[in-house]
């Protein structure tokens, strides 16, 4: 007799919890709307003395939180009104040197502004560090932390977290990632996620933020389909979808979607798969 079970599995990058004026938004909240069985948490914050983000969701929702690393940053937060003389909107114009860019995934801003200019302006600088992280609510059987090409001209290095979770009678391994862009050499991230995941017929999903449209995925990851289809980024007006859920097996995709704007630069992506057969892997 054939088995029939179902899981659910999203990525959504916060932007370390702040938009583009440094205000909060509610991580939580959102993360409690998205309610995937497997959720892949990129971009989140780790700050001295303070709950991670990730942890923060795994202790609410219920999962089990593997962690890819973190690395150093720095964030201008503000509280919920906006700078003088801005407009309303998720931050300043990408072009605009008036307001101080409000996050770096390094030790500094890039563009270092006085404290009496940042004070005047309403931010507090803060230290910290960004990362990803999987959250799983299902049985894992197994889980890896895997790294990927260093790229020179990249910031940090780029990881992959994988989990094979009990689904009905069988398994499915989920792998999270948050590959770099374009420009500085993704290409060959993908074509290590494809040679570490791709050799098998085992039912595998691969998702998060690829920093990429589908095209050039679709290339570098033969064999695989893509559940999500839909603009993720920017948030407040999608026009490119570089958050993506791919998958391969005896998998069948019952519901994939864009979820809404949150608060972050990036709309979540979420799928619902129906795993027929009971299939282990080699």
């Amino acid at each position: 007799m054939m088995n029939t079970a179902e899981l659910s599995v999203a990525s959504f990058n916060v932007h370390a919890g702040i938009d583009g004026w440094g205000r909060s938004f509610d991580v939580l909240r959102a993360c409690e709307s998205i309610d995937a069985d497997v959720l892949v948490l990129l971009e989140s914050w780790e700050q001295e003395n303070r709950t991670p983000f990730a942890h923060e969701v795994a202790q609410h929702g219920g999962y089990v939180c593997i962690d890819a690393g973190f690395a150093p940053a720095v964030m201008l937060k503000r509280g919920p009104s906006l700078p003088p003389g801005a407009r309303e909107r998720w931050g300043p114009p990408f072009w605009s040197k008036r307001y101080p860019r409000v996050l770096s995934f390094t030790n500094k801003l890039r563009k270092a502004r006085s404290s009496e200019e940042l004070e005047r302006l309403g931010y507090e600088r803060v230290s910290g560090r960004w990362g990803f992280s999987l959250l799983c609510r299902l049985p894992i059987v197994h889980e890896e932390v895997s790294d990927l090409p260093r790229l020179r001209a990249d910031r940090t290095d780029r990881k992959a977290v994988s989990v094979d979770v009990k689904v009905g009678n069988g398994e499915v391994r989920i792998v999270g990632t948050h590959l770099a862009h374009l420009e500085v050499g993704s290409l060959r991230q993908m074509r290590a996620l494809h040679l570490r995941f791709g050799s098998t017929q085992a039912p595998t999903i691969l998702c998060g933020d690829m920093n990429s449209w589908a095209f050039p995925l679709r290339a570098m990851l033969p064999g695989w389909r893509r559940a999500v289809k839909g603009a993720t980024w920017p948030a407040w007006q999608p026009n490119s979808q570089i958050d993506h859920i791919f998958y391969r097996g005896p998998l069948e995709v019952t519901h994939g979607e864009v979820l809404t704007d949150f608060g972050s630069d990036h709309r979540p992506v979420r799928a619902t798969f129906k795993l027929k057969a009971k299939v282990q892997h080699p």
